[in-house]
């Protein structure tokens, strides 16, 4: 008995799917391997859909966009590229050929396109074999498609284009390889990672079996294990002279930032979070005289940072009135700051540090001598510098919160700001 593949069809409501509806009427002859999934752009594709298919028994992947230059959404399909490619990651970590996967531009007009792509891609996938049952339930499998719901993941695939094309917000532009290069260490350490943690949700496992299960050097899964230790997502005992690790969720407490900020207030109202209704509160308490204390978690105060909050929605954002007060001295704000606990009619707040001098005067120099390119939190991914710029209250050059970038980064996890003090003072 010939084997007949099971392809899983995504496809474009405005071009690939109109086109399968004109092969079908225009009676094009092509092998009914197809399950057809409309969806309104070929961008909706995630590479989560294309793993799940995958582990549901498919054989092969079609995916099918508008040609480039006629989406019907503008710009959809360039980011489909973007998430195919990250999927055809996802399935070389997990022992799928990337020929599994095929990405087609078809048009409403083009229905014996359509027929041909599907002949050639069911004889291609009938070369290949069926994907046998050990592979669908493998944990490589399982692990990539854990991967691939990852924000992570999910962004590095819809960023592609911005960064290698568009450029970010500061012009800066990645070639292809340094793009390739860093999704493919991104993918690699989230799929070992998840191997691990997979492997532990199951039964407890010595290191050694974790590098035989994965395929790892035992010196790699030891520096997973001891992540995990440390984020308690893992414990261990010891057993016959040999140390086993177990999946172990635990509450872990919250360190103590570097730096504790204590503000000496009087008797007063203290508003936490700078959204349009704490800043409405604050203005209308300042204005009858009382002493205001406004706690924001961000590092400054601006339209970006107060549009975050569900009141500023549907309410007026008087920030130009709010910006007067603080000026006059009736107001006081305390940045990338957080409330530890409130009792007793007080409240204890810790200021995490955030400027990267208390003298700033916004000269720049700190952004342009910083040598490291890292993750925006709040807005986007590779996009700034560990010193950074930021507008609002107050206007300044702040680093990262809690633990400098520069310092995680260091392979000795120096505190790099101290240390080049300390040369600067000769010592």
């Amino acid at each position: 008995m010939s084997f007949e593949p099971k392809i899983v069809a995504m496809l474009c409501n405005w071009c690939s799917y109109a086109g399968a509806d004109l092969a079908g009427v225009s009676r094009f002859q092509y092998p009914p391997t197809t399950r057809v999934i409309r969806v309104m752009c070929s961008t909706r594709v995630e590479p989560s859909f294309v793993l799940k298919s995958f582990l549901n028994g498919a054989d092969g992947v079609l995916v099918g966009g508008c040609h480039l230059g006629d989406c019907h959404y503008v710009t959809g399909n360039y980011y489909t590229i973007g998430k195919m490619n990250m999927a055809r990651k996802l399935l070389k970590y997990a022992g799928i050929d990337e020929k599994r996967l095929r990405l087609e531009w078809v048009s409403a007009s083009e229905g014996e396109k359509f027929a041909s792509v599907v002949t050639d891609f069911t004889g291609e996938l009938k070369e290949l074999g069926p994907l046998g049952e050990e592979t669908k339930n493998s944990l490589a499998l399982r692990a990539a498609f854990n991967v691939s719901l990852k924000p992570r993941i999910r962004i590095l695939a819809t960023k592609e284009r911005m960064l290698t094309v568009e450029g970010n917000k500061y012009g800066e532009i990645y070639t292809p390889y340094e793009f390739d290069r860093i999704s493919d260490e991104i993918v690699w350490d989230e799929i070992n990672e998840e191997k691990i943690r997979l492997l532990l949700q199951q039964n407890a496992c010595t290191l050694l079996e974790i590098a035989e299960k994965t395929g790892l050097k035992k010196e790699t899964v030891f520096l997973y294990l001891m992540d995990f230790i440390k984020r308690g997502e893992a414990s261990f005992r010891e057993e016959d002279g040999t140390y086993v690790f177990y999946h172990d969720e635990r509450e872990l407490s919250i360190p103590e930032p570097l730096i504790t900020g204590k503000y000496e207030g009087k008797e007063g109202v203290v508003v936490i979070g700078a959204g349009a209704d704490g800043l409405n509160r604050a203005i209308a308490h300042a204005e009858n005289g009382e002493n205001v204390v406004v706690i924001e978690r961000h590092p400054a105060i601006n339209r970006y940072t107060v549009r975050k909050y569900l009141s500023s929605l549907d309410k007026e954002i008087p920030l130009e009135k709010f910006v007067e007060l603080v000026k006059k001295g009736a107001i006081t704000v305390l940045t990338n700051s957080w409330v530890r606990k409130i009792a007793d009619g007080s409240v204890k707040v810790v200021q995490y540090p955030g400027r990267v001098n208390e003298n700033c005067n916004n000269c720049n120099v700190c952004y342009e001598v910083c040598p490291l390119k890292t993750v925006d939190r709040e807005r986007t991914l590779f996009s700034r510098k560990a010193a950074y710029g930021i507008r609002g209250i107050p206007t300044t050059y702040a680093l990262e919160k809690e633990t400098p970038f520069c310092q995680t980064s260091c392979p000795a996890h120096l505190d790099i700001r101290g240390y080049v003090a300390k040369i600067a003072e000769g010592k």
